[in-house]
């Protein structure tokens, strides 16, 4: 039971269609530099220091309230 060429070829390939955009991306892309200048080079380490080091604070402070309420006893 062969199916005739005609109908073989109305019948679309199984799965997502490929992309059909042949002349690239529609927008420009614009790097993080322009608008965080305070991010770059040297410049960029005491600020991801100081987020690091703020994050790293909260997650202790965190851990020791917790510590505090496990150790309470309820009477």
């Amino acid at each position: 039971a062969s199916v005739a060429p005609a109908i073989a070829m109305d019948v679309p390939p199984p799965g997502a269609p490929l992309p059909q955009d042949v002349d690239g991306p529609g927008q420009e892309i614009e790097p993080v530099a322009l608008w965080a200048p305070s991010l770059t080079g040297a410049n960029g380490f005491p600020v991801v220091g100081g987020s690091v080091g703020g994050l790293l604070g909260l997650l202790w402070l965190q851990a020791r309230i917790q510590r505090r309420r496990g150790t309470r006893y309820v009477s």
